[in-house]
């Protein structure tokens, strides 16, 4: 989607606040509003994740682990291409248990001919340690980007799993970042680094609509740079009937 353009408008707009959207795809936020899609970070391949893909699909060969994880359809897509690329389907991940998080990236699993055996209702980090409570998980594959927090690694590695990443891409600063702002209502911020990003780049007075947020992670990066803001989870179907930060 082109930045500006307005993702949604619901039947009477007048009621219905103007977000501005700083992920990167707005697909599963229409709920809140009429968002205006304004990222603050552009996906780009990461090459060194690349390089490694040969050996991480022979250890999924191998069977070498008992769980992957897919944490935004990001990285569905670009491991799909991956296993495609090096001569596998989706068969490669028989007997695994796969966990996924957010509806787009269950539909994307789809879209490959694969089946999520976890959902967790919280998309986060938080959300998927919480899934697997209770669940033996000796061993993961996390197919993640390379600016995703390390909270997940870690708190798998303290149940006794032993983990490893694959990141086929990584965020930079969109290169239209610094334009000047549109009207808006508020500010939608889905990641840390989306946030210190804009921070960079307009500074605190680019804060000077209420912000909303996905995630404790993302509330927190907020908090640190001096901002209010409220967790808004698009997931739970019940957008935020005011403009208000608390």
């Amino acid at each position: 989607m082109a930045r500006g353009e307005v993702a949604f408008i619901g039947a009477d707009p007048a009621h219905r606040p103007t977000v501005l959207f700083t992920g990167l795809d707005p697909t599963n936020f229409r709920c809140l509003g009429a968002l205006l899609h304004w990222p603050a970070l552009r996906v780009v391949p990461n090459r060194v994740g690349e390089a490694r893909v040969p050996e991480v699909m022979m250890n999924l060969k191998e069977h070498g682990f008992s769980h992957i994880v897919f944490t935004n359809r990001l990285g569905v897509r670009s491991f799909l291409s991956a296993l495609a690329e090096q001569g596998y389907d989706e068969q490669l991940l028989d007997g695994m248990t796969i966990v996924a998080t957010g509806a787009g990236t269950v539909d994307c699993l789809a879209e490959g001919g694969l089946r999520a055996d976890i959902v967790p209702d919280d998309p986060g980090t938080r959300g998927i340690l919480l899934s697997l409570e209770g669940r033996p998980v000796r061993s993961a594959l996390l197919i993640e980007g390379t600016h995703a927090p390390g909270g997940l690694r870690d708190g798998l590695v303290e149940r006794g799993a032993r983990v490893e990443e694959l990141s086929l891409h990584t965020i930079e600063r969109h290169p239209e970042l610094g334009c000047p702002l549109p009207e808006h209502d508020a500010l939608y911020f889905v990641s840390p680094s989306a946030v210190r990003a804009w921070m960079d780049t307009y500074g605190p007075s680019g804060f000077s609509k209420p912000c909303w947020c996905m995630g404790e992670m993302t509330q927190h990066q907020l908090t640190t740079l001096g901002v209010a803001a409220k967790v808004v989870n698009p997931y739970d179907h019940t957008p935020p009937k005011t403009i208000s930060t608390h």
